[in-house]
């Protein structure tokens, strides 16, 4: 059990992991700017976690310095603060020189496209960073479209939060255009997160466009976007065309029978996909459903035997 670490023991150097974590549990005014400070030298932690501290953007500003400076630090957690574009530009600019991190999760904060941008054109230049989280924010078209511009350029980003569950942004219809043909490009993207977006069915209708050629794409999550019959018909079309997507998650949108039907087909056509969620609360009958879950069931079970 690591000992209680305060602000001034921060300032004295740290030396383990264990020790940078247990000052998350000392609250004060941004206790991040004293613990980025001390990152900026540290040789040995490698996981840097500060979330639900309250950090704004003086913190976010002191870590981005930090990380342009680190060269240990694997993985980096500032969900649930309060850090908006300021922090997250210093952030973009910490990514463009950082070398060593894999992992930036910047979920719950107030980034909107300004910050966004940032952090797409230090993703232009870095060649570590595998997953990326930005869900809950305030992150537009125009922050979507830098971001894939930037996919357009990077080769190692495979996991991307634009949304989790009930937790999104602000992105439409343009944005999703511009996301969707970065993803006709070459890119190792494997699992991509769009939930919570007001996507609707024709930002939906492009993504379903680049699954027909996409063959890195493993996991979808379109959960709470708008999404009606139309839009998860285009997506089942894709679907039978489509070799690579395995995970599907439709919950919280306004899919019908008519929908249902459509990515049943899909699933029987494509033996690939293992998980199809339409969630709890759906408007599609329960023997819909259930033939979905047996589909599914029967498809990860031939691919069981096969491995």
């Amino acid at each position: 059990m690591p000992k209680k670490v305060t602000q001034a023991t921060v300032m004295e150097g740290m030396t383990s992991n264990e020790a940078l974590k247990a000052a998350q549990v000392d609250k004060g005014d941004d206790p991040l700017i004293k613990m980025a400070k001390v990152l900026a030298s540290n040789t040995s932690v490698t996981d840097f976690s500060s979330n639900k501290m309250g950090v704004s953007d003086d913190g976010a500003v002191e870590v981005g310095k930090a990380l342009g400076k680190n060269n240990t630090v694997i993985k980096v957690n500032l969900s649930d603060n309060e850090i908006g574009d300021q922090g997250a530009v210093s952030i973009g600019d910490g990514v463009k020189k950082n070398t060593y991190m894999t992992e930036l999760i910047l979920n719950n904060n107030q980034i909107g496209d300004k910050g966004v941008k940032s952090i797409a054109e230090g993703l232009k230049f870095n060649s570590t960073l595998h997953k990326l989280g930005l869900a809950g924010n305030k992150v537009g078209d125009n922050g979507a479209i830098a971001l894939a511009e930037a996919l357009k350029e990077n080769n190692y980003l495979n996991t991307i939060y634009l949304g989790e569950k009930s937790n999104g942004n602000k992105i439409g219809e343009k944005g999703m255009n511009a996301l969707a043909e970065a993803l006709k490009a070459k890119n190792k993207v494997t699992s991509i997160y769009f939930d919570a977006n007001e996507i609707g069915d024709s930002g939906v209708a492009p993504l379903a466009d680049a699954l027909k050629t996409n063959t890195s794409i493993e996991t979808i999550g379109l959960r709470e976007c708008k999404m009606g019959d139309a839009g998860c018909q285009a997506l089942a079309e894709a679907l039978k065309e489509n070799q690579g997507v395995k995970q599907l998650e439709l919950g919280g949108n306004e899919i019908t029978d008519a929908g249902c039907e459509a990515m049943i087909e899909a699933l029987k056509a494509n033996q690939n996909i293992i998980g199809c969620a339409f969630g709890a609360k759906t408007k599609i009958t329960k023997d819909l459903v259930d033939q979905v879950k047996a589909i599914t069931k029967a498809n990860k079970e031939a691919k069981s035997q096969a491995a």
